[in-house]
């Protein structure tokens, strides 16, 4: 069993090595097997952040036609896409848009926080 500590730093760890590796390496495999990573770290911290995190009973998102399961995993997936910028386009304004799409994710997954835990309060 592992340690508290380690168990907690798990998903980030994967996240944060998967998006080194796609921004990288160069080979097929090596950025195909980052984005494996990347994405079972996302599915981790999706995951626990439910468990932890329990939807409210009478919540339903409004404007939103996405299904539930890539609206869960947007930010990360906006996240994938700028990593995919970076790897892949090396010019000034890639820079500002993949910076611009970081910046949102972020923001989208504080909204989320924030939100989700609020719900006793």
């Amino acid at each position: 069993m592992l340690s508290k500590p380690i168990y907690e730093f798990v998903p980030y760890a994967c996240l944060s090595v998967g998006g080194v590796s796609i921004v990288s390496f160069e080979v097929v495999l090596g950025i195909f097997s980052g984005a494996i990573l990347y994405a079972l770290g996302a599915l981790v911290w999706t995951m626990r952040f439910h468990y932890r995190h329990p939807p409210q009973l009478n919540f339903t998102r409004r404007g939103n036609s996405l299904p539930e399961e890539i609206y869960e995993f947007k930010p990360f997936l906006f996240l994938a896409s700028s990593l995919f910028l970076f790897s892949f386009y090396t010019s000034a304004w890639t820079l500002g848009i993949g910076l611009a799409i970081i910046v949102h994710s972020f923001y989208i997954l504080f909204k989320r926080y924030r939100n989700r835990s609020c719900v006793g309060a």
